[in-house]
């Protein structure tokens, strides 16, 4: 993932995209050892995934789960598409 990516991912984020309708499934497990690096993936699952992870209760965005999510994408050298 470039810069550019996680920052679209991020600024999506932070303005309060939803897309409900999306399936994370891809993304289950991705900070365990055995996921498969190099997935390709839509950028509506990615920031699903993300507000599922990061967002607390009050609404507000859990900086530090975010920059973890963020790493293991990079990590795993997630691609968006």
């Amino acid at each position: 993932m470039t810069k550019n990516d996680l920052q679209t991912l991020v600024n999506e984020l932070r303005e309060g995209a939803c897309y409900l309708n999306v399936d994370t499934a891809p993304l289950h497990g991705c900070g365990l050892p055995d996921f498969e690096k190099g997935k390709m993936i839509r950028k509506e699952v990615l920031v699903q995934f993300l507000r599922w992870q990061c967002l607390m209760m009050n609404g507000n965005i859990d900086e530090e789960e975010l920059c973890e999510c963020l790493a293991i994408f990079k990590e795993k050298k997630i691609m968006m598409l």
